[in-house]
């Protein structure tokens, strides 16, 4: 048993999201990652997901943004449909996005929303609330999301500029 203590290098952040490979969920119990009473309500057998990393806003409560995690890096479309087919074969029926701030590159998660579209799930995703447009809404209905699931923190817009949400 080693007492020391060591402290390994910081690893580079991994850019190319791509190169990651896709979760090893046949690994677990299927009760640990595959739920049926998260999706808007239904019954559907779904489980979570992510296209993206990173955020570039500076919400002074999240931890997402700091040490180096400040660029949103995105999968590429069809990396991401390859997950989803292969997720559906195994029967899953739907999805949840649980990114950071999946929608923070309008044009990427246009592209990708529109090749999520193909595979034919429901599916759902968190989002900041100055994220969302007419285009956007329009968008993901077509695609089967079925839930926007936004973090409405306070009211007060005294709280939100000391949170550094960047809206009121």
């Amino acid at each position: 048993y080693n007492r020391e203590l060591t402290e390994n290098p910081k690893a580079k952040d991994c850019i190319d999201l791509d190169k990651i490979p896709f979760p090893a969920r046949d690994l677990l119990p299927e009760e640990d990652y595959i739920m049926n009473n998260r999706l808007a309500d239904t019954s559907l057998k779904m489980v979570h997901v992510m296209f993206s990393r990173g955020c570039s806003y500076k919400c002074a409560y999240c931890g997402a943004p700091r040490d180096g995690n400040k660029i949103v890096r995105y999968r590429s479309p069809q990396n991401i449909v390859d997950e989803l087919e292969n997720l559906k074969n195994k029967g899953i029926e739907g999805f949840s996005i649980i990114d950071d701030c999946f929608l923070t590159d309008k044009k990427k998660a246009l592209s990708i929303i529109k090749e999520v579209k193909k595979v034919n799930l429901k599916w759902s995703l968190a989002a900041r609330i100055d994220q969302i447009n007419k285009e956007i809404l329009e968008a993901l209905r077509e695609a089967g999301c079925l839930e926007i699931k936004f973090g409405i923190e306070t009211g007060s817009d005294t709280i939100l500029e000391k949170m550094n949400k960047g809206f009121n």
